[in-house]
């Protein structure tokens, strides 16, 4: 029930975009439609099909090259994402439950993974994910946001508090940071402090809507 209050008022006050989490693909120029054979050629145009939504066509152009090349990572890494944004959830979390020590795992691989674990409700796990991707790059806010959003499902409250107060103390004007936290206090029943903290954000004028995540609920 407090999820969709929380919702309630979050609309009442701010704007509710939402966008996907993507990892950010080169802007390679167009190539012709004829497959090739080196792996590097096939990740190429199955990032370009990627982009356009065709996670299905991208899988396919990978596969032949998914088993022999894993230790190429870029390869591997999209071929799961890949998976992932196709549905395939569990065969996503499968693959990458069976990679060897000795590949790296991206800091998108691993965030995209959290998000699989976040969707089929495994949120302890999801959680530990999230919390790798931002050891792993500090500076991912779609990560941050998703090790909040699996503290709160599991009511771990004062984890999510401390955390968020690390953060802001080093990005004290980080909205998204600041909305999460607005977010932990109105679940550990701070009503009129969120309210009044939400109101502050929106009429700030550091205020991006376009940052803010609401998609993880």
């Amino acid at each position: 029930m407090k999820n969709i209050v929380w919702v309630l008022i979050l609309n009442a006050v701010l704007l509710n975009p939402i966008y996907m989490d993507r990892p950010a693909f080169a802007k390679d120029p167009a190539v012709k439609r004829d497959v090739g054979h080196s792996a590097s050629f096939a990740l190429k145009k199955a990032q370009q099909l990627a982009r356009k939504g065709d996670y299905a066509g991208a899988i396919s152009l990978l596969e032949p090259f998914a088993e022999s090349f894993r230790e190429n990572t870029a390869l591997y890494s999209d071929y799961i994402v890949f998976r992932f944004w196709a549905g395939n959830v569990r065969s996503a979390i499968a693959l990458f439950e069976s990679m060897p020590d000795t590949i790296l795992q991206r800091p998108y691989l691993i965030r995209n993974i959290a998000k699989a674990y976040y969707d089929i409700e495994e949120y302890e796990k999801s959680a530990r994910q999230y919390a790798r991707a931002v050891e792993k790059d500090p500076a991912d806010m779609i990560a941050k946001t998703g090790w909040i959003r699996c503290l709160l499902k599991l009511k771990r409250y004062d984890e999510a508090e401390q955390q968020l107060r690390k953060w802001l103390e080093l990005s004290p004007n980080e909205t998204t940071l600041a909305l999460l936290h607005a977010e932990v206090r109105f679940h550990t029943g701070h009503y009129a402090e969120t309210l009044h903290q939400l109101h502050l954000l929106a009429a700030s004028p550091q205020v991006d809507p376009d940052q803010i995540d609401q998609t993880r609920e």
